[in-house]
């Protein structure tokens, strides 16, 4: 074990000695120790990876979600301020996609692709010219 030795605690549990950790067939055992006997363990990788991906998936979407409304809310403010003349209040609807990625530093580009009579259609673009919101669109009164 690369110099490391078991060490049995009072549970019954081995450790690394050397800060490395509970062994995982260990902890399994253990925690499969409180079961009863009427009760099967339900325990397969393939539930494991499906929750784990899940919830890294969540957490990711929950974490990111703040940078893009900031990157919305900017590129709107933007369109509210040179196009409807600072009045927010004349906007409707607003949709778009998000296409790309940001990476940092980065200097974006927000480019207005066509104006209709009530519609603004826009787009967000990166320092190398790709889109990172495309098809948006802004409805307003």
């Amino acid at each position: 074990l690369c110099g490391y030795s078991l060490v049995r605690d009072g549970y019954g549990l081995e450790w690394l000695q050397g800060g490395q950790g509970l062994r995982p067939q260990y902890a399994m055992q253990f925690l499969l120790s409180f079961s009863g006997d009427g009760i099967d363990s339900a325990i397969s990788v393939a539930a494991y990876l499906s929750d784990t991906t899940r919830l890294l998936l969540a957490f990711g979407a929950v974490f990111e979600m703040p940078l893009v409304i900031l990157l919305l809310a900017r590129a709107v403010s933007l369109l509210v301020h040179h196009q409807l003349g600072d009045d927010a209040s004349r906007v409707t609807r607003l949709g778009c996609r998000f296409s790309g990625m940001v990476r940092l530093p980065s200097a974006l580009t927000l480019r207005i692709d066509g104006r209709g009579p009530q519609l603004l259609n826009f787009s967000v673009l990166s320092d190398a010219g790709s889109a990172i919101i495309s098809r948006g669109f802004l409805c307003f009164t």
